[in-house]
């Protein structure tokens, strides 16, 4: 687990701390689920071309 150092011990600066590492956290979360919705679409499109068309549908030929 990682280790937190407080510098000030008021609750107003500890609270707005809490504040940004959720909001990070939230938008880490957000960018993980665009990419992978994004990748999986594709996976989804060449597996379906495939199948319909016998080759891939991505390549440049």
């Amino acid at each position: 687990m990682p280790r937190i150092w407080c510098v000030d011990d008021t609750l107003a600066v500890l609270l707005e701390a809490v504040a940004e590492g959720r909001a990070l956290w939230l938008s880490v979360a957000d960018a993980i689920s665009v990419l992978l919705g994004g990748n999986a679409g594709e996976i989804g499109f060449s597996l379906f071309g495939t199948l319909l068309g016998g080759g891939s549908p991505l390549s440049t030929r």
